[in-house]
């Protein structure tokens, strides 16, 4: 969603017949509100697990992006891609995230580069896709069919991915990856995700140097680079480049990512 909206950004900036900067302003929302809907996920992840929370952000997401389509004005749009469009990633991005880096301790960069992965070569299949259907339709209808899309792609495949809790023997296995063999004095107990202790209290971590590292650096350059690229293609159709160029060229860039999560999460466990 956040990837193709540059797509669109051309023709909302036309439809509402506003500035870029105000246009923009729903895209940005998205990011900022994660700040509040965020800790809401996590919270809600601690205490239902992953498959309740993500098929939610699925259901959220894909009414975000529909009724964008059917907004008519600009507080309509800000609400539903902006506020809307918001919970739906965080509940989405956040429990995946944890889900999936408790689950493979051993292995956390490259279990979480293949979600980044998956992210980034999607954008290979949908810069295409929505540059065709803005094309051939019109962009309202583009966001009505891309919320369907989300929908049914999202909550089957998450009811897939945690259809069961995780097998876990022992706070030794926890930290290796790695269950002991069965014996008669341990023997595997069936736990949910959301039982396993965390290796810090939350006011534990709030108090340290690190963990407010990562949130102003995650501010400053993934937020930040998002919200730049948002203007890329209005920039490059102003520079005389046609609307097919712009989403092979973005299509790349997508695939160039892909290789390069890959490369990343392996380099981060060594």
């Amino acid at each position: 969603m956040r990837m193709t909206f540059a797509l669109f950004y051309v023709s909302l900036i036309s439809e509402f017949g506003l500035g870029r900067g105000e246009t923009a302003l729903g895209y940005f929302l998205t990011w900022l509100l994660i700040l509040g809907f965020g800790p809401l996920a996590g919270s809600l992840y601690d205490r239902f697990g992953p498959g309740l929370v993500v098929s939610a952000g699925g259901i959220l997401l894909g009414s975000s992006l529909a009724l964008t389509g059917l907004a008519q004005n600009l507080w309509q749009y800000y609400l539903s891609f902006g506020v809307l469009g918001a919970a739906g990633i965080a509940f989405i991005m956040v429990p995946t995230t944890a889900a999936v880096s408790r689950r493979f301790p051993r292995s956390r960069g490259t279990a979480i580069s293949i979600i980044s992965a998956g992210a980034s070569s999607s954008a290979l299949i949908f810069y295409l896709l929505i540059t065709w259907l803005i094309a051939i339709l019109i962009w309202r209808t583009t966001f009505e069919i891309y919320g369907l899309i989300v929908v049914l792609r999202i909550v089957p495949l998450t009811l897939l991915a945690f259809r069961k809790p995780f097998l876990v023997a022992d706070s030794a296995s926890r930290d290796t990856g790695i269950p002991p063999s069965p014996s008669p004095v341990s023997k595997p107990t069936l736990v949910t995700e959301s039982s396993i202790a965390p290796d810090h209290a939350l006011g534990e971590a709030m108090h340290t140097v690190q963990l407010w590292a990562v949130f102003i650096m995650w501010g400053l350059g993934v937020i930040g680079y998002q919200i730049m690229t948002t203007q890329q293609v209005a920039h490059a159709l102003d520079r005389g480049f046609d609307a097919t160029t712009i989403a092979l060229m973005f299509s790349l860039a997508g695939g160039l990512t892909t290789a390069e999560s890959l490369i990343r999460g392996a380099l981060s466990d060594r």
